[in-house]
C-alpha cells in the first residue's frame, strides 16, 4: 500500500469520526428528552391513582422536567459545572423534601438521569467518567453528580420560563 492510500484511509476514518460525533450531538438530547418524558408519564400515572395531581411537590417537579426536556440540546459537562459554580447564593431557596415518596423517588431519578447524560453521552463526561472508573469511583462520582443536579432541581435552577406563582430566581432570568 502506498503513503497516498494509507492518507486517503486515515483522512476518512478521521471524517467518519467528526461526523458520527456530530450525529450523536444531535442525537443525544432526543435521548435525554425521552427519559424524562418516561420519567415524568410515570409520575404522572402514579399521581393520577392517588387522585394527588395539585400536589405543589408534584406540579413543581413536572415544572422543572418541562424546563429540562426544552433545555436539553443547551445542557452539557461545562453548563452544569457553570450552573453550580455561579448558583451559591439560591442556597437560602432550597426546597423543602416532598411529602410524597413517588414525587421524591422520581427526582431522584431525574438526577441520576442527569448525572447519566453527562457522564456518559457527552464527550467531556466520557473523559471524566473513564478516569474515575479507572481510579475506582465511577459510581462515587455518578452520586455526586446526581445530587448535584438534585439539588439544582431544588433551587429550581433549570427554570427556563417565568411562572407566575413561582417568585425564586433562576440563572437565566437574574
Amino acid at each position: 500500500m502506498s503513503r497516498a492510500h494509507i492518507q486517503l484511509i486515515l483522512a476518512c476514518s478521521a471524517l467518519s469520526l467528526v461526523i458520527s460525533y456530530a450525529w450523536w450531538c444531535t442525537f443525544r438530547p432526543w435521548i435525554l428528552r425521552a427519559n424524562l418524558f418516561t420519567i415524568r408519564d410515570n409520575l404522572w400515572e402514579k399521581m393520577l391513582l392517588k387522585k394527588n395531581l395539585d400536589d405543589p411537590d408534584y406540579r413543581a417537579l413536572r415544572e422543572v422536567i418541562n424546563d429540562l426536556i426544552s433545555a436539553a440540546s443547551w445542557l452539557s459537562g461545562f453548563t452544569f459545572i457553570f450552573m453550580l459554580a455561579t448558583n451559591r447564593e439560591l442556597l437560602d431557596v432550597i426546597r423543602s423534601e416532598p411529602s410524597d415518596k413517588d414525587v421524591l423517588i422520581a427526582r431522584q431519578n431525574v438526577g441520576l438521569c442527569i448525572a447519566d447524560y453527562l457522564l456518559r453521552m457527552t464527550l467531556f463526561g466520557r473523559i471524566i467518567w473513564t478516569l474515575a472508573s479507572l481510579l475506582k469511583f465511577g459510581a462515587d462520582l455518578k452520586g455526586y453528580v446526581g445530587g448535584q443536579a438534585i439539588r439544582l432541581i431544588r433551587t429550581n435552577a433549570f427554570a427556563l420560563r417565568g411562572n407566575e406563582h413561582d417568585t425564586t430566581p433562576t440563572l437565566l432570568h437574574q
